[in-house]
């Protein structure tokens, strides 16, 4: 295929924001204000763009590796200004001063290259190997299985996706989590810092669940938790005031993907109150939710009361988000 992100360095500052906004950390970007002095001497607030990876900074590493670690800051243009450092006291078991690193100042390359070594940790570890693999995976081709026939219709359009999933799974828990296997030897963790990462993933993962929680009316909840598109135009842009490139095209891509599972819904269910009556497709909902939920930081409300009283409507916008989401994230 044709490669569309094209690196001529990766060094530079410029390839630091090219990381950051399209490339692996553009999913993660957030917005932050920050009070400067203009040159009238007036307080003004800054936007700054920020993409994280302090999170990682307090787990141990083995003897003779750096610390993970460093939120890059990025300004309105997205250059990149700083990156702050989240330092270790390892003797005492508690966060050490901030260290503030900016362009041109000594340590300044340095610098970026631990931000993007953490970022890359960051990202294969948590998004990749925990949120897709071990959590998103897991689940809906788990809840596959158990509860929809080998003829049912949303079975057999998810066989394409979900196709080898419980061997790659099998083979990541065998190769890439289990202590002293190839994966920890990629990361400079220690064997309790692998533990430690592995519990903090649930709470570092950016999904709709964050969304969910704050929902009280419950279409609006299982929307924000299956919904991306609604996630991207209700969550995501307020937040950063307007969407990057790279959002724009995730809602893009989105779109597609929801009117395809759409057109197919509709060729097999008439509407809402026919897949209603479908308790199959009514298990592998709740099933596959339930699933995300046991495996997320915290209890998602509402999966105790709703199953129950899930109005067709609802039921049938959540299992075509549902399946759009999974077939999103293959």
């Amino acid at each position: 295929p044709h490669v569309n992100q094209i690196y001529r360095e990766k060094t530079s500052d410029e390839a630091c924001t090219q990381l950051a906004f399209f490339g692996l950390g553009a999913h993660r970007i957030e917005v932050e204000t920050e009070t400067r002095t203009d040159e009238h001497g007036n307080e003004v607030e800054a936007k700054m763009y920020v993409v994280r990876t302090n999170q990682l900074s307090q787990l141990p590493v083995r003897e003779g590796f750096e610390t993970y670690g460093g939120d890059a800051y990025f300004d309105a243009e997205w250059r990149i200004e700083k990156i702050i450092f989240q330092t270790q006291l390892a003797s005492e078991g508690l966060p050490g001063p901030l260290v503030t690193v900016r362009p041109g100042e000594r340590g300044w390359e340095y610098a970026k290259f631990c931000w993007r070594s953490s970022l890359f940790s960051f990202v294969t570890l948590v998004d990749h190997l925990y949120g897709v693999h071990m959590q998103a995976g897991n689940a809906c081709v788990v809840a596959m299985r158990q509860q929809l026939s080998k003829d049912h219709p949303i079975r057999r359009f998810l066989t394409p996706f979900s196709f080898q999933t419980i061997s790659v799974n099998d083979n990541a828990r065998n190769n890439l989590v289990n202590p002293r296997s190839m994966g920890p030897r990629c990361f400079a963790l220690t064997d309790i810092g692998m533990d430690l990462a592995w519990s903090a993933a649930p709470t570092l993962l950016q999904s709709g669940v964050e969304a969910a929680k704050a929902q009280t009316d419950p279409k609006l909840y299982w929307r924000a938790l299956l919904d991306r598109g609604w996630y991207i135009e209700n969550w995501v842009k307020p937040r950063l005031g307007k969407l990057t490139p790279w959002w724009e095209q995730a809602l893009e891509f989105w779109n597609v993907q929801k009117a395809f599972v759409t057109a197919f819904m509709e060729s097999y269910w008439s509407g809402p109150e026919a897949l209603l009556q479908d308790k199959e497709a009514f298990k592998f909902l709740v099933q596959s939710v339930s699933i995300v939920q046991s495996t997320s930081s915290d209890a998602i409300t509402h999966l105790a009361e709703l199953p129950a009283e899930l109005s067709a409507e609802i039921f049938w916008d959540a299992t075509i988000n549902l399946i759009a989401r999974y077939t999103n994230l293959v």
